[in-house]
């Protein structure tokens, strides 16, 4: 029996512009491909007149449909493009297919077909999928897509393709010039980590400025941190954002943004999914997002590892929202919305099947979660362990205090004069320790806080005049 092959395409185009930055433009150009149908002899169709029907020989083989080079009509497209798509199939499951790419700077100057992979974000549904995010050469002006079929073909083979094309426009310099530095929420904090210099919604061209419509917030109980497996290098990471919303909205269907904040490789954090500075559920955690930030760096770090400068920045950003929620960065705790106990500063593997946030930063977690910690406890400053030469660690155990008692820890490799005084939260030095030489392992026993009302107190260590900073919670 003869079956027939037919394909209905239309074509979209769509020119949105952002309103939150009149100077930033940016360009949508949308196809839909509808009711890619099998019906018919020859086992490799190449699509030219879009009306005509084909014969396939063997319908129990895979088939081969090469659809006809597309032309990107966008009247913008600074400083690069995107492509990504979304795919409906008829067949009951996902990846019954597999889709190939090509892009041409003429019709007649194609490179060679790539696979597009499944985007492992989107875990929403069976019978559809998105394609990751793909960054292109500004000026390509064509695509052709390639489709290979599974081997249980009966009629249609995809109820839609959708492709998405956009340009996020150049970032001009003044948009982004000034940041915004705010002490976590909570008034009653046990640490008072400020949240680092950050772009805002409005600053780096969201449309809808700081205010989602419609957004439900959460109370956040786990950090989780993801990569955005894209280009490690940008001249304008601003314009990177834009493309990741516009990619989260227009292809996967979302309400916005999926992530609620996102660091770029230059330490630039750029405020995600969140409404009037409050937190809101997001789209990044296997579909349990519920009591979950989720924090993005941008870049694929699959085969190496974030900057020093994300790093650092990631690490003040888990600290404030450690300290605004109460958040111990070395513990686990239940998440109820997974129904999984997870480590409350988790990868986004911890909660599904994905390789993210990459396998070359995943196995730096548990560092991340130190570093988190001694951040805290060293009042909230970077001043690390390393910058005294000799000095191995430096503990208070128990912190938070119990009865106001606890020990100081320290270990040295060569001797040193160490002294330290202990300040109230307003900066009142309420007890100063006499001055002497220590070595090797040292236990210092504290009860000056034992009469002391409940708080924050500082330490100021000094070590041969090289001072350091921890913070103490009775």
């Amino acid at each position: 029996m003869v079956k027939k092959a037919f394909l209905i395409s239309t074509f979209i185009l769509c020119l949105l512009g952002l309103n939150a930055q009149s100077s930033i433009t940016t360009a949508n150009f949308k196809t839909v491909i509808n009711k890619l149908s099998l019906q018919n002899d020859s086992n490799i169709l190449l699509i030219q007149n879009i009306n005509k029907s084909f014969s396939v020989q063997d319908v129990t083989k895979p088939v081969t449909i090469v659809l006809q080079p597309t032309e990107i009509v966008l009247n913008n497209t600074s400083p690069f493009i995107t492509f990504s798509l979304r795919v409906t199939e008829n067949v009951g499951v996902k990846n019954n297919t597999s889709i190939a790419i090509r892009f041409g700077k003429t019709i007649n100057s194609f490179g060679n077909f790539k696979p597009i992979h499944a985007y492992a974000h989107n875990t929403d549904s069976s019978l559809y999928h998105t394609s990751e995010l793909l960054y292109v050469d500004s000026d390509m002006k064509y695509f052709q897509l390639k489709i290979i079929t599974n081997k249980t073909l009966t009629n249609n083979i995809f109820n839609t393709i959708q492709t998405n094309v956009f340009s996020p426009g150049h970032t001009p310099t003044n948009t982004i010039a000034e940041g915004t530095n705010v002490l976590p929420n909570n008034s009653t904090l046990s640490c008072n980590c400020a949240i680092p210099n950050y772009v805002t919604r409005t600053q780096w061209g969201h449309p809808q400025g700081q205010t989602l419509p419609a957004s439900v917030a959460t109370d956040v109980t786990h950090l989780i941190i993801h990569h955005a497996d894209g280009n490690n290098k940008s001249s304008d990471w601003a314009a990177t954002v834009r493309a990741i919303r516009d990619f989260h909205v227009n292809t996967n269907g979302w309400a916005d943004v999926g992530y609620n904040f996102l660091i770029a490789p230059d330490g630039t954090l750029y405020e995600g999914r969140r409404s009037n500075n409050q937190d809101v559920i997001g789209a990044h955690f296997c579909s349990f997002n519920i009591g979950t930030m989720g924090v993005c760096m941008l870049g694929s770090y699959t085969h190496v590892n974030i900057t020093n400068t994300a790093k650092s920045t990631l690490v003040k950003t888990l600290a404030w929202k450690s300290c605004d929620k109460n958040i111990d960065p070395n513990s686990t705790a239940f998440h109820a919305n997974s129904n999984l106990i997870l480590n409350n500063i988790s990868g986004h593997r911890d909660g599904c099947a994905t390789s993210c946030p990459g396998n070359t930063f995943y196995p730096s977690l548990p560092n991340i979660r130190l570093q988190v910690s001694s951040f805290i406890n060293n009042g909230c400053n970077l001043t690390n362990l390393g910058s005294v030469d000799g000095l191995q660690t430096c503990t208070i155990n128990p912190n938070p205090l119990i009865n106001g008692n606890f020990d100081l820890i320290i270990k040295l490799t060569t001797p040193k004069k160490f002294g330290y005084k202990i300040l109230n939260a307003a900066g009142k030095t309420i007890f100063s320790a006499t001055t002497k030489t220590i070595a090797g392992t040292f236990t210092e026993k504290l009860i000056q806080l034992q009469k002391k009302p409940a708080g924050i107190y500082y330490i100021e260590l000094s070590f041969n005049h090289q001072i350091i900073g921890k913070t103490v919670i009775k």
